[in-house]
């Protein structure tokens, strides 16, 4: 990064992250695929579990919405077995989420007002919902846990409105702050 450009960042009281790749590829992978790249990054680390993971939850996203995704995880500097998608349709999860606490710091995003809303079970808009940390609760049959949520706009409106990046990268910092904070 220049000089001037990270001087501007400092001024604007935003702190720099390096990214850990290069490539932003245009398809989140498939569950199937992100396992399997775990277990070869496993196999290349030695590190069989992720010392904490990020949940993503938010409307299956492709094209640009999935290279805005990618920079999202490049600039958070997050590995493949660091974070994992959640599908959301706008009406439900089309993905189960964990049955059991997790053994590492756990933090959630919901990108878009419905999952959000649906997710902590607050009716208010994403305006009221943005810049707090909800509660995703999973109530399974073997152990009830909670997970730290954060709201934030959906991927398609962040491409409508490039404005709105910067209430991303709040949102993004709320969450990297919680998550090392548990």
């Amino acid at each position: 990064m220049t000089h001037a450009r990270s001087a501007y960042l400092k001024e604007m009281g935003i702190s720099e992250w390096l990214a850990r790749d290069t490539m932003a590829p245009t398809s989140l992978p498939t569950e199937s695929e992100q396992q399997m790249t775990t277990t070869n990054t496993t196999k290349v680390t030695a590190q069989a579990e992720p010392q904490f993971q990020w949940w993503f939850f938010g409307k299956p996203v492709a094209g640009d919405e999935a290279i805005l995704f990618n920079q999202c995880l490049r600039v958070l500097g997050l590995n493949v077995h660091e974070w994992r998608w959640h599908r959301f349709d706008g009406k439900q999860l089309l993905d189960p989420i964990a049955t059991s606490a997790p053994d590492y710091p756990l933090v959630a995003v919901a990108f878009g007002a419905g999952a959000a809303q649906s997710l902590s079970g607050e009716k208010e808009s994403l305006p009221q919902l943005r810049e707090i940390v909800l509660t995703l609760t999973s109530d399974t049959s073997k152990q009830a846990f909670e997970i730290p949520l954060i709201a934030s706009f959906d991927l398609a409106h962040l491409l409508a409105r490039p404005q709105d990046k910067a209430l991303l990268w709040n949102d993004l910092l709320l969450a990297h702050s919680v998550l090392h904070n548990l």
